[in-house]
This record gives structure tokens, sequence and C-alpha cells, in this order.
């Protein structure tokens, strides 16, 4: 059931610049769109490509719709890829008349998407064997889902896994119950693990512009107020960790937890009445010991901008006391983590 809150913010989304109109009723229509946005990296794209390309060889051409949105990329380089790109495979391209944000980029992706499952692929991430076969028969199996996602680990700019896999919603394929409760506190999904239907997005509206870094985490969640969401158990994409990522330029100045914050202060309004309150302090928390996870780390690296950056975002969003028990932990931590990797780099 719908709150009074949730009712008036999509009112506001059909009024909005992030509005997704349904598509005209003679287009011919693929089962999936498959939209790869990008800006000057020209790095991962092939592997990200082939990732795709790989499994969409069984499916027939009218069946599959991948296509790159260039955000009138400067580099010279980025033309002469993806022409070649797109002659060696079947894939199109569509390039911004001028370049726009990173989230109008994404709408782009949305809209030209013509497909009934859209999956949009950063530059720089991969999906893994069996990531469009998995999810499509999610689809097929309960159609009353409006997304599906997969567990999903993260690799380094070396296709290096790291320590780190999604947190196991459940052991089988099939709808999370009362997803939106966790969901509204964790950040549970990358975005090269999630399908959402075109026409979740035609009711609900695409990203959010003013949340930037975090219009990934509030669209999940939005979708998650009004549909079930699907999980698939099999690890089976990867989210790439590196420092040319628009994530690590956002931690140096701390505005993915301003973002973050925000899009808490958004999902409020997708809360039932008597929950939100705790929900949203639960959420702050969480976000705040996110920070300090992220202030660690950099400050292992010696980055103290940075360190200093998200100390001062996570006291914006909680002072509890599992927030001070961490911020007094961060400088020891990261010493400790430093002199570890001392000692390895000297035993070799």
């Amino acid at each position: 059931m719908l709150s009074n809150n949730t009712d008036c913010s999509l009112t506001e989304v059909k009024k909005s610049s992030n509005a997704i109109d349904p598509l005209p009723p003679d287009v011919d229509r693929p089962m999936w769109s498959v939209m790869i946005p990008i800006y000057n990296r020209t790095i991962y794209l092939e592997q990200a490509i082939a990732s795709v390309i790989e499994q969409m060889r069984e499916y027939a051409a009218e069946r599959i719709q991948i296509e790159l949105i260039d955000n009138c990329s400067t580099n010279p380089e980025i033309e002469f890829l993806i022409q070649r790109l797109a002659k060696q495979h079947r894939i199109s391209v569509y390039r911004q008349p001028q370049t726009v944000s990173m989230v109008e980029n994404l709408n782009t992706c949305i809209r030209r998407a013509h497909g009934h499952l859209i999956h949009i692929l950063h530059d720089d991430d991969i999906v893994l064997p069996g990531f469009y076969q998995s999810l499509e028969a999610a689809f097929t199996q309960e159609p009353s889902i409006g997304a599906a996602y997969c567990r999903h680990g993260h690799i380094d700019e070396n296709n290096r896994q790291q320590n780190y896999l999604s947190s196991l919603e459940r052991s089988t394929s099939g709808i999370i119950p009362n997803f939106l409760k966790r969901i509204a506190v964790y950040s549970l999904v990358d975005p090269p693990a999630m399908v959402v239907k075109r026409s979740v997005y035609e009711h609900l509206g695409g990203f959010r512009p003013e949340l930037y870094g975090a219009c990934d985490h509030e669209m999940w969640r939005r979708i998650a107020a009004h549909y079930p969401i699907w999980f698939e158990p099999q690890v089976l994409a990867c989210f790439r960790v590196h420092s040319r990522s628009q994530t690590s330029a956002f931690v140096r100045t701390g505005k993915n937890i301003v973002n973050m914050r925000q899009s808490i202060e958004t999902t409020r309004s997708y809360l039932p009445k008597s929950t939100a309150e705790r929900i949203a302090k639960r959420a702050m928390e969480e976000c705040a010991l996110y920070a300090l996870r992220n202030a660690f780390r950099v400050l292992s690296r010696g980055d103290i901008t940075a360190t200093k950056a998200q100390i001062r975002e996570a006291l914006k969003c909680s002072y509890s006391l599992k927030v001070i028990v961490a911020l007094f932990l961060v400088p020891f931590l990261a010493v400790a983590s430093s002199l570890k990797r001392y000692l390895e780099r000297n035993r070799e």
C-alpha cells in the first residue's frame, strides 16, 4: 500500500526532468536493452562490452539492443574505439550533442532503451556468464517483479577479485521479503548487478539529478517501495573499484556521503510513517559507519584530505555510540594496516 507521501512524490516525478515517457505502440521491442554510458575513459570499455557480447551470441538480433551512450567525450581515442567496436559487434552508438551531467546521461540510457528489460552497465564494470539468462528467467517466472539483481563482487584495476561479496539475501532464487526495510538502511546493490523493467522507470521516473553519486541507491529503494524485487544468489556481476572512478573522486571531497545522506532523506517519503523515523536513523548510522570505513581505507594509503572529508561527513550523519567507537578506531586500524603491508613488502 502506497503512503500519501509516496503518491505525492510520484506526482512530482511525472512533472520533473527525470520523467520517462512510454514508447510509441508501433516501436519494435526487444527483450533486452543493454545500455553502456561512456565518457572519455577507454581503458575498460572493451572488457565491459566483451562480457556482454559473449553471453548474447545465442540471442537473435531482434531480441537485444546494445547501445553506447557517449556523453560528448573529448578524448579523441574514444571515437576510434567506439567506431571499431560498433563495426565489430552488433551495437549502436548515440552521442550527446553536448556534455550533460552523469545522471542525465543515465536517464538518456533509459529513454533510448527499447527493450522490456533494461540493464545499465557502466563502462568499467562487467557481467559474468549466465547473467542475462538467469535474470531473464526471473522475470519470466515472476511477472510481478519490478527489478531483479544478482549477488556480485568487486574487482580492481587489474581484474583481481577483492575481498568483498554483496550480502546473500536468500540461498535460493526468488523474491526478497520485506526488502524495503533492508535496502532503506543498507547499500546492498551495485549498478552492474541490477536489471529493471522499462515500464517501472516509466511509472516511477528515472534517476534523480540532485542525488548524483547516490542516485542509484535511491532508485533501488524507490523501486522496492512499489514492486517486489528478485534476488539471484549466483555471483554474476563485478563492480570495479579503481582510482579513475567517479566514486573515488567523490570520496576525496566527501560528496559521496553528502549524496547518500540526501538519498536517505528522500527515502523517508517511501516508508510507512510509523517506522520512517526509526529506519532513517538507522540508515544515517550505517551511512556514518560506511564513511568511517572509507576513512580507514584512505588513511591507510596516506590520503589525509579524503580521510578528513569522510570523517567530517560521517559526524553529520550520526553521533551514535557505534559511530564514536568506530571513529576512535580509525587511526589505530589504519596504522596496523600500513604496518602489515610494510612487513609483507619487506618479506618479499
